[in-house]
């Protein structure tokens, strides 16, 4: 699959999903996307490693707490040793859900399901996440669903 074959999917199912693709876009990159789902913002990008091409998608799910955080890493992997095609990670002491794949092979019916797949887990565990471990940050749920806009 070529960069332009993909981007001229990841179009078709963002579409199919009821999302604006050229809206979604996020102006100062050529390939990413960024949109609202329930209370998950998911991002869509295609990256270069070493000559080949990867999609990479992914959500910010909550900050690091800072109670309890041994307790909170320990139910990190136990969850994501749960998580289909997907898995939890942390990035600027953010704790992000992921799911990348080579573009190669890749077809419309797969990465749909990654979309899906990544999102649902997305909008489950932001929520139950922060309320368990730091609900202080509930507010911050709210806050990216003002910011979905791009």
């Amino acid at each position: 699959m070529t960069k332009e074959q993909f981007v001229q999917m990841v179009e078709n199912v963002l579409s199919q999903l009821g999302v604006d693709p050229e809206k979604s876009r996020i102006k100062d990159q050529k390939n990413a996307w960024l949109y609202q789902k329930g209370s998950a913002l998911i991002r869509i990008e295609l990256f270069e490693v070493e000559g080949k091409d990867y999609v990479l998608i992914s959500s910010p799910v909550m900050d690091i707490p800072l109670m309890n955080r041994e307790a909170f890493f320990a139910e990190l992997l136990t969850i994501n040793g749960t998580l289909i095609n997907a898995a939890l990670m942390i990035y600027h002491g953010t704790v992000l859900i992921k799911s990348d794949r080579e573009i190669e092979g890749l077809d419309e019916k797969e990465f749909k399901r990654m979309l899906e797949r990544t999102s649902q887990y997305a909008d489950a565990l932001d929520n139950y996440l922060i309320e368990k471990y730091a609900p202080e940050q509930l507010s911050k749920i709210g806050e990216q669903e003002d910011h979905a806009a791009v």
